[in-house]
């Protein structure tokens, strides 16, 4: 007689992250890249560019179009690092630095860690496309799961590390 061992896989639901969370670990990367990487990147950019940084003003950027694109080139610039660092620390460790510090991580809607696509994509409105970063997380505080819109298009969401319920079905 032949004895079968049959195996069933053990199912584990995390904890989704609260909007309260999510909000706290975005402000402390972008604290992080504003003070150790922008205010540095900028400074440089604009020294080597040969523009006077006591001139850069509203109206002298309206008036002078040479300084205009200067300065927009160094805004884009800064928002492709922003873009970088986001994308490039969730795809190595699974969140940031900000979302460590608060206990969370990235995952796609399996429970597993995000392809490269998915990060590049649900990462978009917090660097490049800046001004939908509002209305992109809007939709967090009606959601039951708490995901921006480029989390439901991404196929992800931001769980609580250490948190998991495990369930034997």
């Amino acid at each position: 007689m032949v004895n079968y061992k049959i195996v069933l896989p053990r199912k584990e639901f995390h904890v989704i992250a609260s909007v309260r969370k999510r909000i706290l670990a975005f402000l402390i990367d972008f604290m992080i890249f504003f003070f150790f990487i922008m205010t540095p990147f900028l400074s440089i950019y604009y020294v080597t560019s040969g523009v006077p940084v006591d001139k850069i003003t509203i109206d002298a950027l309206m008036n002078n179009l040479t300084l205009f694109r200067i300065a927009r080139i160094g805004d884009f610039a800064t928002y492709a690092i922003f873009f970088f660092y986001l994308v490039s620390s969730e795809a190595l460790t699974g969140s940031t630095v900000g979302k460590k510090l608060i206990g969370l991580s990235v995952i796609n809607n399996s429970g597993r860690k995000p392809s490269l696509f998915q990060l590049i994509v649900r990462n978009l409105s917090k660097s490049l496309i800046v001004t939908m970063l509002p209305f992109d997380a809007m939709l967090m505080f009606f959601d039951s799961r708490h995901r921006r819109l480029l989390d439901y298009v991404s196929s992800t969401m931001v769980v609580e590390n250490r948190k998991r319920i495990k369930r034997f079905p």
